[in-house]
C-alpha cells in the first residue's frame, strides 16, 4: 500500500486529535499572521505554548526544574548531551 505525504499528514492530525491535541495550520500561526505563535519562521518550538503546557502536564514538578529543562531543551543542550553519551557507548 502506498500512502502520500498528504494522506499521512491528515491521518496523523486525526490521531493526535483523538489524543486531545489541537491542530493549527502553519499559515495561521506564522509570524506575519493575525495570531502569530512564533516570532520567526525558523522558530519551530512554540515557546509560549510549551511554557503554558508544562505546569499543566507536570503539576508536581517545581517551576525552577521546568525552567531549567526548558532552557536545556531550547538551547540544544539536551541534544548535545545525548549525542555525547551515545558516542561514548559505541
Amino acid at each position: 500500500m502506498n500512502i502520500t505525504e498528504q494522506q499521512l499528514e491528515i491521518s496523523t492530525i486525526g490521531w493526535f486529535g483523538k489524543l486531545g491535541w489541537h491542530y493549527a495550520n502553519g499559515l495561521d500561526i506564522a509570524p506575519d499572521s493575525s495570531q502569530p505563535a512564533r516570532t520567526d519562521y525558523r522558530q519551530f518550538v512554540l515557546q509560549k505554548r510549551l511554557l503554558a503546557a508544562l505546569p499543566r502536564i507536570n503539576p508536581h514538578i517545581p517551576a525552577t526544574a521546568m525552567e531549567q529543562a526548558t532552557h536545556a531543551f531550547l538551547s540544544g543542550e539536551l541534544y548535545f548531551t545525548a549525542a555525547v553519551s551515545n558516542s561514548e557507548l559505541s
